[in-house]
């Protein structure tokens, strides 16, 4: 990865910069997942940061999520599976598709300043679907 030495990642998903000597900031990645800079143009989830970190590296795997919170990084919450047993997770963890009228509403919703907590508690999604259909990145999902 290149960066061995300069972070250091806590099993709650905190990433702490060694050589600036601070704790990084998550901001919300395009798929509604907490992300760090590590440098110029060197984004990273944090999850995989926390994984990578606690799990030891696993090519050709996918890091999930037990609970389907994509903000919850934490070292408890993850485990390393395939593509298809982190697809199967959706169903598991009760994730439901959203109708056109739905997502048009939402963004309504989010034009008057609603918060994603009270519209995801409101329609039973999980905050980071609302923050997906905001930036545009539920098309997959809507039914």
């Amino acid at each position: 990865m290149g960066f061995v030495g300069l972070y250091r990642v806590s099993s709650e998903g905190r990433v702490y910069s060694v050589q600036n000597d601070i704790m990084l900031k998550p901001g919300i990645g395009p798929n509604g997942y907490p992300t760090v800079a590590l440098g110029r143009g060197k984004t990273r989830t944090v999850h995989s940061l926390v994984a990578l970190a606690f799990l030891g590296p696993a090519p050709m795997m996918e890091v999930c999520h037990k609970d389907g919170d994509r903000s919850n990084p934490r070292l408890a919450n993850l485990r390393y599976g395939t593509r298809s047993s982190n697809n199967k997770d959706v169903l598991d963890h009760g994730k439901r598709k959203v109708t056109r009228a739905e997502v048009e509403d939402i963004k309504a919703r989010l034009a008057r300043r609603e918060t994603g907590r009270s519209i995801a508690k409101l329609y039973g999604l999980s905050e980071s679907m609302v923050s997906a259909i905001k930036h545009g990145h539920h098309y997959e999902r809507v039914k």
